[in-house]
Parts: C-alpha cells; structure tokens; sequence
C-alpha cells in the first residue's frame, strides 16, 4: 500500500516499466537488480497507489521475463486528480484474471497490457488461458496470452485499456467489445489479425 494523501505512490514487482529500469516516463530508476522470470499475483492481493485526497493515482507495474499470472487487484484512484497507470505483462506469457481500478475524478487512467503476442478470445469475464491454472500455478509451458472479450470490456468501465505487442494481436472468431462512457481501447501492434 503506497496510497498517499496528496498522490498516489509507485509499486514495481518484477521490473520497471515494459522490463526496463526506470517508471513509465523514464525519469525515476527502479531498484531491482534482476528482472524476474515469472511473477505470480493471487486473488485476493491489493496494490493501491491511490491518491486519496488531491494530485493522481500513482503507478503500478507487473512484470516478468517469462510469464506473469495476475489475478489481483491494482487500485490508483484519485479523489481530484487523474488515475494512475498500470502495466501487467509477462514478456512470453501473461494470465490477466484480476480488476485494475485506475477511476479519478479528472479522468481515468491506463492499463497496458504488453506481451510479445496477445489473442483475444470470445469467452465470459473470469475464463484463464490454460485449464491448468485453475489453482494459478504457472506451467513450464505457459507461453502465450489469452484474455476474453468481456474481460476487456469489463475492464473498460475502470481504466483506459491499451493491448499492446511487439509480435501479433489476434482476434479470434466471435469476438465483440462493447462498453459504454468515455474510456479508450488501443490495440498497438506491427501485425493485427
């Protein structure tokens, strides 16, 4: 918990921003000293970067170099300020199951959601990308992402949502995303399937 009166703080679990060594606007260092490979965030935990009476949500980044599995909750709220930002990525793999809460009175803020390739999936809020992470241990083999639909939708009505990768975006057949307010979906790749 980094919520703080007049700004929301930083929490950096893996690395810093997009694996590197400094915040989103690469001003600040990060103290880590290895990147990890896998990063696991079980239901149930809360990061809170909340700004809880003036100034923006502060900055929360997830990160590994093999593959991420988040299934928390990210808060940077701003009680008269702007939301804060959030990335949850795993380089290779990334299990997106949990709730970023980036509302602030000046407008919201932006979840980035960058592995090397992404696909999204027609299929109900909660559904993992692998049968075999219903207990959210990360497999050997987990080298994808997969996130549904009403997953992005869903996480509209809290955030900016920008799907990002530096390989391909998949849509699969039947998918549709619809939300309603003024939030934004970016889809940034150099192939977009």
């Amino acid at each position: 918990d980094v919520s703080a009166a007049l700004g929301g703080g930083r929490i950096f679990v893996g690395g810093g921003f997009q694996g590197g060594r400094t915040d989103r606007a690469g001003i600040e260092n990060v103290e880590i000293a290895t990147n990890a490979q896998r990063v696991t965030v079980q239901s149930g935990a809360l990061l809170d970067a909340s700004a809880t009476e003036s100034g923006n949500g502060g900055e929360v980044v997830i990160w590994s170099d093999g593959t991420t599995a988040f299934a928390g909750d990210i808060k940077a709220v701003a009680a008269s300020g702007k939301g804060g930002f959030a990335e949850v990525s795993g380089k290779e793999g990334l299990v997106f199951a949990g709730v970023a809460d980036l509302r602030g009175s000046a407008g919201l803020g932006d979840l980035l959601l960058d592995p090397i390739t992404l696909t999204v999936v027609d299929g109900p809020i909660d559904t993992l990308d692998d049968a075999g992470l219903g207990d959210f241990q990360i497999l050997a083999g987990d080298a994808e992402a997969t996130i549904t639909d009403a997953k992005v939708a869903a996480q509209l009505t809290t955030a900016n949502v920008t799907l990002q990768a530096s390989g391909v975006i998949m849509f699969a057949p039947g998918v549709e995303i619809k939300w309603e307010g003024q939030s934004l979906l970016t889809v940034e790749a150099p192939a977009i399937t």
